[in-house]
């Protein structure tokens, strides 16, 4: 770990969930975004969202909805955190750059009945995001 002060900084900004439950937020019911930060200059990101539909083609036809809407929910998360950071750290800001080659996402039941043609699930996504900090 090369700059443990950042590290430090970090973990205490986003050592929460945002979501619909966290102070302020503004994202649509049933979804939220946790960050780990694992160093100086990687961070986790898990994106969880419960999703509706009627079958699993259905679901196959769908995954390209949920993927973008994961991605723009965690670089609003990104933006919220930067604007956070540069606050509380007055002439410093913060990059974030998702790596999307790390992604893997998977879709986890929550409901199924075979009377109902309506199926609910959890769509997660997670993947890694390099963090740079530089003086503004």
């Amino acid at each position: 770990m090369e700059n443990k002060s950042l590290y430090d900084r970090l973990t205490k900004l986003v050592n929460a969930t945002f979501g619909t439950t966290g102070p302020g937020a503004t994202y649509k019911s049933g979804q939220k975004v946790n960050i780990l930060v694992k160093t100086d200059n990687l961070v986790e990101v898990k994106y969880v969202s419960l999703v509706t539909f009627t079958s699993d083609k259905n679901l196959d036809s769908l995954m390209h909805k949920f993927r973008n809407e994961g991605y723009s929910l965690i670089e609003a998360t990104f933006k919220k955190i930067i604007k956070e950071f540069e606050k509380e750290n007055k002439g410093k800001t913060l990059s974030f750059t998702l790596n999307t080659n790390t992604a893997t996402e998977n879709v986890e039941y929550a409901h199924y009945n075979i009377y109902n043609s309506t199926r609910r699930a959890f769509y997660k996504l997670s993947c890694l995001a390099e963090i740079k900090e530089k003086n503004g």
